[in-house]
């Protein structure tokens, strides 16, 4: 990463030096920590995910700053491929990440250890068990939406380009309206567990993330279903939607 030129580093107040101190500080830390795996050659994924951790709580959760570094480290191939795939799942989940997750979600599930994806695969299959049909293919949903409150061109990305999934319909179909738009759609398609890089039974969301189909997923379209408004499930009514909207994505 590059160093700032001091000659045109801004003039900061005390609090903001303090706060830049602060990080610092933080930063050396976690840099040296990385180093030390490194130079361990640690594969280890959890202690890698410790450091990425402490790197997201010194930046906050809307900085892409972990996810920045995680990039510098995997080109110059200090990331272990075991490692790789969890801690940028951890970032995407945890932090924030910019237009080249997707490419970067394909490029270390295709480094990723043969014995290693061979496990993830496995234990996908047993934890889904319920959820999958006879070809051992599992069910998942996406919401998708257009135009939020009739007039913002906004939308989400096409299918193809989708990462982002859930286990549960009701959370597609409350993500589809929760912008209360002029166009929303309900999705359900069927994925192999190796195009399921994470997913979670246990929180709220039932989040899952899949390699896309332009990165070479394998996943197909079952049903869309272009939704009503009177399909919608919304938590917010639409006064604090569209305040929680505007916050969100309009600053």
């Amino acid at each position: 990463m590059d160093t700032a030129n001091p000659d045109k580093s801004p003039v900061l107040t005390q609090d903001e030096a303090i706060l830049a101190d602060f990080i610092q500080t933080r930063l050396n830390k976690v840099q040296a920590d990385i180093k030390d795996l490194i130079a361990s050659g640690n594969e280890d994924p959890e202690p890698w995910q410790q450091c990425f951790a402490y790197m997201i709580r010194t930046y906050g959760r809307e900085s892409e700053e972990p996810f920045r570094w995680f990039k510098y480290y995997l080109k110059a191939g200090q990331i272990p491929a075991a490692a790789a795939l969890p801690v940028l799942v951890q970032i995407y989940m945890d932090g924030a990440v910019d237009a080249g997750f997707a490419n970067i979600l394909a490029r270390v599930m295709k480094k990723e250890p043969e014995a290693v994806r061979a496990d993830r695969i496995a234990r996908t299959g047993e934890e889904l068990a319920d959820l999958m049909d006879e070809d051992g293919r599992v069910t998942l949903y996406r919401g998708s939406f257009g135009k939020p409150f009739g007039t913002e061109p906004d939308g989400s990305r096409p299918l193809e380009k989708a990462f982002n999934f859930t286990l549960d319909e009701k959370v597609a179909l409350g993500y589809a309206g929760i912008w209360y738009p002029a166009k929303a759609v309900l999705y359900e398609i069927k994925a192999a567990p190796e195009d399921i890089a994470w997913y979670s039974l246990y929180d709220e969301e039932k989040r899952a993330i899949l390699l896309p189909q332009f990165k070479g997923a394998g996943w197909t379209l079952v049903s869309e279903k272009q939704l009503t408004p009177a399909d919608y499930v919304n938590k917010m009514d639409e006064k604090t939607a569209k305040r929680a909207y505007l916050e969100t994505f309009k600053r």
